[in-house]
């Protein structure tokens, strides 16, 4: 038992980490990420980009999802620095992404 709940958090884990059809929610309460948009590249936890494309999304590069039952991840922005999760730097160059998990 104790290795299905290891086995099951793991496949969580890397789930929500290479997700990256993300859904903006409106509750913080109902999402998986509160995160920070910050205006220095330096201080971001993750740098991403905003792709057009669903199947040009992952490793860092966002597609923003309308159904929050089809995205892998749901974020909620918040306007206080120190109430995030992470701090979200949104570039403009897709190769310059950067996301740690």
């Amino acid at each position: 038992m104790k290795y299905l709940i290891c086995f099951l958090s793991f496949i969580t884990f890397v789930t929500v980490a290479s997700s990256q059809k993300v859904y903006l929610s409106n509750n913080k309460y109902d999402s998986d990420y509160i995160i920070y948009i910050t205006q220095n590249k330096y201080q971001a936890d993750w740098i991403i980009y905003f792709t057009p494309n669903k199947y040009d999304s992952g490793d860092g590069k966002w597609y923003i999802e309308n159904n929050k039952y089809s995205s892998d991840m749901k974020v909620y922005t918040t306007e206080h620095r120190y109430s995030a999760d992470k701090l979200v730097y949104i570039t403009n160059n897709k190769y310059e992404v950067r996301v740690d998990y």
